[in-house]
């Protein structure tokens, strides 16, 4: 649970400070957007390049639904976002920790040097 909420309030901060960024920025972002569909729609023309403007048209189609969606709703984005990343982190530092403490538990077993002397001690290393 400590890992947890300390990852919580550190990926937090960072989308926090990248939503009010791109918030802050936000005509300069749909000015680029329409620069790609100003470059995609004749790459479209093209008999060589229909599939990569094509692709590119259907991108920025896409981002500018993404961006309307940030724009109207950055604290439910950045809370769905923060919840989902601090998840995946914690899942992965906690599950590196157990097999830490699972290897050290195999190395007492064994008469090798292990650095958490009593059975307590990893459990509270677990429950951390």
């Amino acid at each position: 649970m400590v890992i947890g909420y300390i990852i919580y309030r550190i990926v937090g901060e960072l989308i926090r400070s990248l939503l009010s960024n791109l918030l802050l920025y936000s005509s300069a972002i749909y000015s680029i957007l329409a620069l790609g569909v100003f470059i995609s729609v004749p790459l479209m023309l093209l008999t060589k390049t229909r599939s990569v403007g094509l692709m590119m048209l259907l991108s920025i189609v896409l981002c500018y639904a993404g961006y309307d969606v940030i724009a109207s709703h950055p604290l439910e984005i950045a809370q769905l976002s923060t919840i989902s990343l601090t998840i995946i982190a914690t899942f992965f530092v906690k599950r590196k920790m157990w097999q830490l403490v699972t290897a050290d538990a195999l190395r007492a077993t064994t008469g090798g040097i292990c650095y958490l002397k009593h059975p307590w001690m990893r459990w509270v290393v677990r429950l951390i």
